[in-house]
């Protein structure tokens, strides 16, 4: 009996393990093949502009392969990410787009699940520019809570849009909370007021990582 629970709990982690490795790769083929469109579209009028957003795309590859061996990284680096992605999307929108990310010397040092802000980012940007020609304003913000830390994504909408209350990002960021925390972490998506939409991620304080992080997490589930 002791060795089947030892057998069982080996295959639970492996389990975990493989579909962490799938969700935290998953990003948008559609946003990759637009952001290759607008590089091409610029490589013949402004080609020191094209370069330099071919180094960033890169950079973003870079952290995507890297993020599927790494179950947490420091909330540091999970931001640059979202900068890095969300500097690409300036590039293709810069007459509509404005962004702002919380990134400074006062950063704690705690760690989240790797690319875990980057499904509502994406998100934030495709629902925002959608169904209207105004211009679009990205908040992304933390803030440590006695309950643990707060993440947020705000993106200004359309007026009169209908609510969002789903979609593969958000589905995406659900599963690795369940396979991570179980019930100690949450993601709310909801309207802020009537020109706003708000992500709202809330996750255990985790000040100390270590390699086993997420199999622990997934037996206390």
């Amino acid at each position: 009996y002791h060795e089947l629970r030892l057998r069982n709990s080996d295959l639970r982690r492996k389990w975990a393990d493989a579909r962490l490795a799938a969700l935290r790769t998953q990003l948008s083929p559609h946003s990759l093949f637009n952001v290759l469109h607008m590089i091409q579209a610029r490589i013949k009028d402004e080609p020191e502009v094209a370069e330099s957003l071919i180094a960033s795309l890169g950079e973003l590859l870079r952290g995507l392969l890297q993020a599927g061996d790494r179950d947490f990284v420091p909330l540091r680096e999970e931001l640059q990410f979202v900068e890095l992605y969300l500097g690409l999307q300036i590039g293709r929108f810069a007459d509509r787009l404005t962004v702002r990310v919380q990134n400074g010397a006062d950063l704690p040092l705690v760690w989240v699940p790797s690319l875990i802000l980057q499904p509502l980012v994406e998100n934030a940007v495709v629902h925002g520019l959608a169904d209207h020609s105004g211009p679009v304003r990205i908040d992304v913000s933390w803030r440590i809570l006695p309950s643990g830390l707060e993440l947020q994504v705000v993106n200004s909408v359309g007026s009169g849009k209908p609510p969002r209350l789903g979609g593969f990002g958000l589905r995406n960021v659900r599963e690795r909370l369940v396979v991570q925390f179980g019930e100690r972490a949450a993601l709310a998506s909801t309207p802020g007021d009537a020109t706003t939409w708000v992500a709202t991620l809330h996750l255990p304080l985790l000040r100390e990582w270590r390699a086993r992080a997420a199999e622990a997490a997934v037996e206390q589930a």
